[in-house]
């Protein structure tokens, strides 16, 4: 009776690990089932989201010519952005950006608005650059007025005939903006450009660069005329007067504060300020 007993056992134990095993196995065939009938759906990570809905070409101009462009608050949110073989265009970049590139552009009016880091400007000749940004640095260009906001020191290099202004510049989202790119309207060092090929003169001061002291510079610019934006609304001034950005001057080769930036057509520093600019189509983004 006792062998009985234990061959009873024995086969009672060697049937558990079946029953849990084949337990096991309808679940996993379960879940199979209900995936094959799209009744679970998979994991989304942010990043593959973002993959989708991203279009590059959004974030670029390249090759155009004689063309007005407006971008609105909120579409760009800080992405790079490049600028590239335009030719007498109006750019406007009104939101925060990751970075800014200007290659091989001539006779452009462009307006970057808050840049998180560099806005590097290369190749360029006869072009009115206003930016906010952290780090501003050219190369090889010939001819350009910058209107600036920026942390650091702006850098030049194998660059003639530039000319640097205080910005002035106020719009409702611009606050916002600077803060997102994690700027200063009270940190510009405009004033203190480094010239990585400098053509000295007397007492070490670089010929290739000079200040405009005039607070009114930027406004002079006329950048809100119709003749260079038509009917498009900038919702932005450069009134001096009410602009985010303070009015500074600072040590550097100054020009006469009475002086204005030079025409992109006459290329006579000393012209009254009214830029050629061109408009034959406009696109608001």
């Amino acid at each position: 009776m006792g062998q009985v007993l234990a061959v009873l056992r024995n086969l009672l134990g060697n049937g558990t690990p079946t029953m849990q095993i084949s337990t096991v196995d309808s679940e996993i065939l379960n879940r199979r089932r209900l995936s094959s009938t799209g009744q679970t759906t998979l994991k989304s990570y942010s990043w593959s989201n973002r993959l989708n809905t991203i279009n590059p070409d959004d974030y670029k101009h390249i090759g155009l010519e004689s063309r007005t462009i407006v971008h609105q608050p909120g579409s760009i949110k800080g992405h790079q952005f490049i600028i590239e073989r335009c030719r007498n265009c109006n750019i406007f970049l009104f939101d925060w950006t990751d970075s800014i590139t200007i290659l091989d552009c001539t006779g452009c009016a462009i307006f970057v608005g808050p840049c998180k880091g560099s806005t590097f400007v290369r190749n360029c000749d006869d072009c009115t650059i206003l930016v906010l940004c952290q780090q501003f640095r050219t190369r090889d260009c010939r001819r350009i007025s910058v209107h600036l906001c920026c942390s650091t020191k702006p850098i030049i290099e194998n660059t003639v005939a530039a000319k640097f202004a205080c910005l002035q510049v106020s719009y409702g989202e611009l606050e916002g903006q600077m803060a997102q790119a994690g700027l200063s309207p009270f940190n510009n060092n405009w004033t203190n450009v480094h010239d990585f090929t400098p053509n000295n003169g007397e007492g070490g001061t670089s010929h290739n660069f000079s200040l405009i002291t005039d607070e009114l510079a930027t406004a002079k610019v006329g950048l809100n005329d119709p003749e260079v934006i038509g009917e498009t609304d900038l919702l932005a001034s450069f009134d001096p007067s009410i602009s985010l950005v303070p009015f500074t001057t600072g040590n550097g080769p100054a020009s006469d504060p009475g002086e204005v930036l030079h025409d992109r057509k006459s290329c006579n520093p000393t012209a009254t300020l009214k830029f050629p600019f061109f408009r034959i189509c406009r696109t608001v983004w």
